[in-house]
């Protein structure tokens, strides 16, 4: 037997989670062969669990020890490891728990998962210019109506339980941030909220987004230039001042780091 096979076979008997040693592990001096095989077997478990602890530490909290190593059980027995690195396959906890019967209606767990799942991602986002909101003095007035917008690659918008935002800061002891109390009212009125994420000096961010500005903001994400940003705000918001409504939201997205390009469309290149 090769080493590379011999290799395989290691790894295959310690991904099926059995009890005997493969072929290759011999008894030693203290030890048989399938106490031996099981030292690598339970550091290899434990190692994935700490892994799925670092990544969830908030919903570790939010279940307790018992809960949440019951999860991982269920998620490692249905969802054996085939990534190469530890942190990718925790990555998909959330979307085991979307599809498990046991947990795919507790949506505040779920939703909670998706939120740290989410932070994680914008840490390990590509980097990228974060641009500030000088740049846009190299354009003239009239080219405004067809500027486009580049976001930051750890920028996402993801539509999630308000529960789970609140687990996630209890869990934090941080209080609620200013901005979002603006929209209390919208918030509390409804078990969904938009929330934006993203990393600004290697750190990741989270705020929930009003209806106004997410609606800009997902016109944005769909190539729309200053212009047609402005003419969705007016059709589907009624908001009288349209132009410095989509403005102010562009201030706040360059000073957030969100902005990575700015561009130009040629005058009469739109559909």
């Amino acid at each position: 037997m090769t080493l590379k096979q011999s290799q395989s076979l290691f790894q295959s008997a310690i991904l099926s989670g059995g009890e005997a040693a493969p072929s290759g592990v011999e008894d030693g001096p203290r030890l048989n062969a399938a106490a031996r095989f099981k030292i690598y077997s339970d550091a290899y478990r434990l190692r994935l669990a700490e892994c799925l602890s670092a990544e969830y530490p908030a919903l570790r909290e939010r279940l307790g020890d018992e809960a949440f190593g019951a999860l991982f059980e269920a998620y490692l027995e249905q969802r054996p490891s085939r990534a190469f690195a530890a942190q990718d396959y925790c990555r998909g906890l959330p979307d085991f728990m979307r599809e498990d019967p046991d947990w795919r209606e507790r949506d505040e767990a779920l939703g909670l998962a998706e939120f740290e799942r989410a932070l994680s991602h914008a840490f390990d986002a590509p980097d990228a210019p974060q641009l500030a909101i000088e740049v846009l003095a190299a354009h003239s007035p009239e080219e405004w109506p067809e500027l486009t917008f580049a976001l930051h690659p750890s920028v996402r918008m993801i539509a999630l339980p308000h529960a789970a935002r609140r687990a996630y800061e209890l869990s934090q002891s941080e209080p609620i941030e200013a901005a979002d109390a603006a929209n209390a009212n919208d918030l509390e009125s409804s078990p969904m909220e938009t929330m934006l994420f993203w990393r600004q000096r290697d750190l990741s961010f989270y705020r929930a987004l009003g209806g106004e500005e997410e609606l800009a903001l997902a016109t944005l994400m769909r190539g729309a230039d200053f212009g047609l940003i402005c003419a969705v705000l007016a059709q589907n918001r009624g908001v009288e001042d349209v132009a410095g409504e989509a403005a102010g939201f562009l201030a706040r997205w360059f000073a957030d780091g969100l902005i990575a390009g700015v561009g130009a469309e040629p005058a009469g290149s739109r559909a």
